[in-house]
């Protein structure tokens, strides 16, 4: 009994030294201040036409060329936008981590002309109703989209980040994100009487909150160097709205004007992966890969409907976008 009493805190003090028990070891900074710059890009938007020239060939039983510009043809212009994120976690030891987190990505921007000779038009099922849309000498179209996200997540760390070899962290969370776009797109016409132009305009805001939760794999394979591969991806809601104006003979003539929201679910996945280098002690620098994706919104584009008749209210909120880019940042622990 004497040499079991004696031995026994021993040998559980030796295991635990040795790392078959886990410790929680003690922590002397608590806080970590994230800053990074990110350069994104923005993708992913129908092809549906927009304006046809009636000059073009066509050729029968294939894609229609007569076909000039879609919102496809601005989207790819977008340029790569900077923007910032701005981060700050609590550890109250090694074992969790609580995060807070805000992006935001300075607008994308694009406007394309397209000149005709009275051979211009928007694709409408019919052209009764309209007079700027069908034979215009010039078209031009202006798209905007703007993006912005928050999260709030905690972490559940299987060892010491940043100090043993390879460590799996449990994330939780809860996101905020909004997609705010605008799209124009105005008619010229050439007449006795002089100029007439008309606009079709769409504006759309996205409201999405959910909850997430994924994990990050991080690996500290030689001192001071790490990387992370993080995955996320949720669920949740979004109410998004939609301005709608159309308007002929120089938009002195009102075709459609209305306002409407509705509520729809989502799908979102973020996914992020970065090399670090720790500078000194408390500073890490990394760079690294980033991609969101998100479904179920309504994009500005989508809402011109081919219909002009005033009753049809249409509400197009089915669609995707990608957002994807490189950052560089630091994390300082104080």
């Amino acid at each position: 009994m004497r040499f079991t009493s004696k031995w026994l805190p021993l040998s559980v003090m030796s295991l635990i030294s040795s790392g078959v028990f886990p410790v929680n070891y003690e922590i002397d900074k608590h806080w970590s201040f994230l800053a990074e710059y990110v350069y994104l890009k923005r993708d992913e938007i129908s092809p549906r036409p927009l304006v046809k020239d009636s000059a073009k060939p066509h050729i029968s039983h294939c894609c229609p060329t007569t076909v000039v510009l879609t919102p496809k043809n601005l989207l790819n212009s977008f340029d790569w936008e900077s923007g910032g994120r701005l981060g700050l976690a609590y550890r109250p030891d090694t074992k969790s981590i609580y995060e807070a987190r805000f992006m935001y990505v300075w607008p994308w921007s694009y406007t394309e002309v397209v000149k005709g000779n009275h051979t211009l038009s928007f694709p409408f099922k019919t052209n009764t109703f309209t007079e700027d849309y069908n034979t215009a000498s010039q078209a031009t179209a202006n798209y905007n989209s703007q993006f912005y996200t928050f999260d709030l997540n905690y972490w559940r760390n299987s060892g010491v980040r940043g100090k043993d070899y390879f460590v799996i962290s449990g994330i939780f969370g809860l996101r905020f994100f909004q997609i705010k776009e605008k799209f124009n797109i105005a008619f010229l016409n050439y007449t006795y009487s002089g100029t007439s132009q008309s606009n079709y305009r769409a504006k759309t805001l996205n409201d999405a909150i959910g909850i997430q939760g994924g994990f990050d794999f991080q690996m500290n394979p030689y001192s001071h160097f790490n990387l992370d591969i993080m995955g996320l991806g949720g669920l949740g809601f979004n109410r998004a709205y939609e301005s709608i104006f159309l308007g002929d003979v120089n938009n002195t003539h009102i075709i459609r004007e209305f306002t409407k929201d509705h509520a729809q679910n989502i799908v979102f996945a973020d996914a992020e992966i970065k090399l670090g280098y720790e500078v000194v002690p408390g500073m890490n620098f990394h760079v690294g890969y980033q991609m969101f994706y998100a479904s179920g919104l309504a994009l500005a584009p989508n809402e011109l409907s081919y219909n002009v008749n005033p009753l049809e209210e249409r509400f197009n909120h089915t669609r995707y976008v990608i957002i994807h880019g490189i950052l560089a940042g630091m994390n300082f622990n104080f």
